[in-house]
């Protein structure tokens, strides 16, 4: 079981970004859940596979990874799992009460931002940022 957590940092990326999403979360169905809980990782390949199909389940997914890669000191698990939650939430397309929370966090993030190197990555974030800052605090002295 302990080589199943290889898929999140070796596979799970270019299975998403090839568009393969299906296959990983029918990867990920395989492993057992107390097993998905424990990684951060493993929690938010889980989250951003069914974003599109079921964005509730992926904003709560991407929040449960968020506080884990807090709680392991995980700058890029955090700012990735922020930019998925932030994306769920317009794909809800509803109450937007909950991005508020978001905002701290994001704020927090925004901080250390310089720390990914990776264009596309802070790129994400900041898109996420702003649709944040423009849908609930459009005068947030950040912006």
């Amino acid at each position: 079981m302990e080589r199943a957590g290889e898929i999140d940092f070796v596979q799970a990326p270019d299975l998403f970004f090839q568009g393969r999403q299906h296959t990983l979360r029918v990867w990920l169905n395989y492993l057992p859940a107390e097993f998905v809980k424990k990684d951060p990782w493993l929690l938010f390949w889980q989250a951003v596979g069914p974003i599109p199909l079921t964005p509730l389940k992926g904003c709560k997914c991407c929040e449960q990874a968020f506080e884990k890669f807090v709680h392991n000191g995980d700058y890029f698990g955090q700012v990735l799992s922020f930019a998925a939650a932030v994306e769920s939430f317009f794909m809800l397309r509803g109450n937007t009460l909950g991005l508020d929370r978001w905002i701290r966090k994001g704020v927090r993030l925004s901080r250390q931002l310089d720390r990914i190197s990776d264009g596309e990555i802070s790129g994400r974030f900041t898109a996420g940022m702003l649709g944040v800052l423009t849908t609930r605090d459009p005068k947030h002295p950040i912006r």
